[in-house]
């Protein structure tokens, strides 16, 4: 906000309101991203650059410490005792195990234009003026170890599969390989500002609104509903089957999922005949289809761009073995086909 930090309860989503706020009389500072933990949050500010907040009441949210960054904060990320900034031509880590004493502890130097940013494990991925990503395993020392990809304003990362909606097209990328992805599917969309994702259903702001997209195969990305706005979008976050929107000055709009359509699938066992289960999964090199023998029907595996792959197979009295060690580390769709009936699950490769 350009007035500086809101605090909301959405306890009530259909109902928020102001609990507290936090500003500086002349600054008015406007603020990119904020974090929170526990009782404290971080925000960008003026000078110093990082400031950290003790906001156990949020009602008064106070000053808590401080450190300098090399640039502004446009998108910031909160994991354990390490808050992930990125900024215009820098990428930052800040330990905040003492919230009081925040400590400047990693920097990397990144392209220009940085806008969102998702750390998922030890790899950060960076939207921008191309998509990066950014070994995070050493926090004191992380490196980029690939550009390119499209621009974009945000970028949504599930499994090994990375969504940069770019202008009016989302493209989905495989990051199995961090260090060389690839462009799997190109889907038009309105004009795309930031993404997020919440179990299969991809949600995307745009100029107009926000626009929702059934991911289950991330080759064939689905529109399946849409829903309009106040104002252009700056940032969406998904919470508990709700969609948070940052709308610019028309403040925050809350969007119930539910009723997009698109029913999310059911955890196993599933009440069919055929289903069955991969374990254990991710898998290191064999695996075991549980809850049914396939003798007599196809079992096919896939990878993220459909090609069948070589994987070895054998009937036990668990189940059916399946020999995973000749294939690259990656996500697959094990594909099983009975009288003319198929189901799909997915199966992760280390």
């Amino acid at each position: 906000r350009m007035s500086g930090l809101k605090i909301l309860d959405v306890s009530d989503p259909a109902r928020l309101t102001t609990l507290g706020s936090y500003d500086t009389a002349g600054q008015a500072p406007g603020i990119a991203t904020a974090v929170a933990g526990d009782s404290f949050a971080c925000i960008g500010w003026p000078r110093p650059k990082f400031r950290a907040l003790d906001v156990s009441k949020p009602a008064m949210p106070l000053f808590a410490g401080t450190c300098e960054l090399f640039g502004y904060p446009e998108d910031m990320v909160l994991r354990d005792s390490f808050v992930y900034v990125a900024e215009g031509r820098r990428f930052q880590i800040v330990n905040v195990a003492r919230p009081r004493q925040p400590v400047l502890v990693g920097s990397c130097v990144t392209q220009d234009g940085v806008f969102g940013l998702v750390v998922q494990e030890t790899l950060a991925y960076v939207a921008g003026t191309s998509l990066q990503i950014v070994n995070v395993a050493n926090p004191a020392s992380p490196r980029v170890i690939c550009t390119g990809g499209r621009p974009s304003i945000g970028v949504a990362v599930r499994d090994t599969f990375a969504y940069v909606p770019s202008w009016d097209t989302l493209f989905v990328f495989s990051v199995a390989n961090p260090s060389q992805p690839h462009e799997l599917s190109r889907t038009p969309t309105g004009r795309a500002w930031d993404v997020t994702i919440g179990e299969s259903v991809l949600f995307i702001g745009t100029s107009e609104g926000v626009e929702a997209y059934e991911v289950s195969n991330p080759v064939l990305p689905r529109r399946i509903g849409a829903a309009s706005a106040p104002y252009s979008n700056r940032r969406l976050s998904y919470a508990g089957g709700y969609l948070y929107g940052a709308f610019w000055d028309a403040g925050v709009a809350v969007y119930e999922t539910t009723t997009t359509g698109v029913t999310e699938p059911a955890p196993w066992p599933r009440p069919s005949r055929l289903a069955f289960r991969v374990r254990p999964n991710p898998i290191a090199q064999f695996a075991v289809l549980e809850g049914h023998r396939v003798r007599g029907g196809c079992l096919t595996v896939r990878d993220a761009v459909g090609r069948s792959m070589a994987v070895g197979r054998r009937e036990e009295n668990g189940g059916t073995r399946l020999d995973f060690g000749g294939i690259p580390q990656g996500l697959y769709f094990v594909e099983v086909t009975v009288g003319g009936r198929r189901e799909i699950a997915k199966a992760v490769k280390q």
